[in-house]
């Protein structure tokens, strides 16, 4: 069985740090507007009770609107930008466009430019989105891709929790804005680790045999798929550079037949692109951004303080991020559809009982309730 060298793994593992970037910047709104200087800082009504809520919703809300349109942006961008520029430095463009949101989120004054920062950073976020998956599965050997790709999820997971725990770390500091501005700016320090650390990791074989660089591309293979105990003659790297060559060819040869729109033009590359979109956004609505988007809203409601709601949800991160890498580590043995067919079936029951209590919790306001509601959603997560 083919196996992956070291250097292979790390570089994955520093690429995640593109996810982890993703990751914190989704789910640092939900230590911020579980932080009472924000409210402060932003002219915001802090609870229900307070004149002007409604605006305070309606805030929180274009926070994240207008993050995911940047997002939407973002993903759009970002296909374009990694064939245009390489995957490297496609990078290197997100990462500084994430640190420039984070800059201008950290040390929003108003409203108006607390939003522009979210929807800079979803914008960046939008881009690693989709430059991370296709640099994991670019340099990783086909029989680990799995393992490799699903570090991209993991990376996401990762990033969640660590936004969850900084921000309720940062919770204890109630006095001023640090509580709040400090967790934000992390997310730059996130983006500086991915600018720098894209130095040291090597450019896409795909990419560079694309563009004719085949001596470098095959340099690179070498060093990522070399395995001193089966494989001194780097046997397999000789073979990926043939392989993508040939991949490479028959796409040409497509793209002269059929044309540049040949993903929706021809039957079977239509099939699978819809496929391809519809899992996506089934992944996505599940309702786990919304669950995550607005947890400490949710387990406040469900009669927690706001210090145990963030608490609460920077476990539910640590736990999904847990079950994600769990995830990783077996879709190689288990199969990609029979995990998908498990996970949605299992996520679509779990959050059915978990409304039908939050829903009997608002009638009878019962610890019983609220506890079983949150244990249903940690099952939910975890599938």
């Amino acid at each position: 069985m083919k196996t992956y060298s070291s250097y292979n793994v790390s570089v994955v593992l520093f690429a995640a740090f593109g996810s982890l970037f993703t990751g914190y910047s989704l789910a640092i709104i939900v230590a911020t507007v579980g932080q009472p200087t924000w409210y402060a800082s932003l002219h915001l009504a802090p609870d229900a009770t307070a004149p002007g809520y409604a605006h305070t919703t309606t805030i929180i809300g274009a926070a994240n609107g207008v993050f995911f349109a940047g997002g939407t942006l973002g993903c759009l961008l970002g296909g374009w930008l990694g064939d245009r520029l390489g995957r490297v430095m496609e990078f290197r463009v997100a990462a500084t466009v994430g640190i420039v949101g984070a800059a201008i989120q950290t040390g929003a004054v108003d409203q108006g430019m607390y939003l522009v920062g979210r929807t800079i950073t979803g914008l960046a976020a939008g881009q690693t989105m989709v430059a991370m998956p296709t640099y994991f599965s670019e340099v990783s050997p086909p029989r680990s891709r799995g393992l490799m790709a699903g570090a991209h999820g993991s990376g996401i997971n990762v990033g969640y929790a660590l936004a969850g725990w900084v921000g309720y770390g940062c919770f204890f500091e109630s006095k001023s804005s640090f509580g709040w501005r400090f967790p934000n700016a992390v997310l730059g320090l996130w983006g500086l680790c991915l600018v720098g650390g894209s130095f040291f990791v090597p450019e896409s074989p795909r990419w560079l045999v694309s563009r004719g660089q085949d001596d470098k591309a095959l340099q690179i293979l070498c060093k990522l798929h070399h395995d001193p105990s089966t494989d001194t003659e780097d046997h397999f790297a000789h073979q990926e550079l043939r392989f993508i060559k040939s991949q490479l060819e028959v796409d040409l040869t497509l793209i002269t037949e059929h044309g540049q729109w040949q993903l929706f033009t021809m039957p079977t590359y239509r099939r699978r692109s819809l496929l391809g979109f519809f899992l996506m956004m089934g992944g996505q609505n599940v309702g786990v951004l919304v669950i995550n988007n607005y947890n400490t809203l949710l387990y406040q409601s469900l009669g927690l303080s706001n210090m145990q709601a963030l608490v609460v949800g920077a476990s539910y991160n640590t736990w999904a991020a847990l079950a994600n890498i769990a995830g990783a580590t077996v879709s190689d043995r288990l199969g990609r559809r029979r995990a998908l067919l498990i996970g949605y079936a299992g996520c679509v029951i779990m959050f059915s009982i978990a409304t039908s209590l939050i829903a009997t919790f608002s009638k009878n306001a019962s610890k019983t309730y609220a506890g079983a509601a949150v244990a249903f959603l940690f099952l939910y997560v975890f599938l």
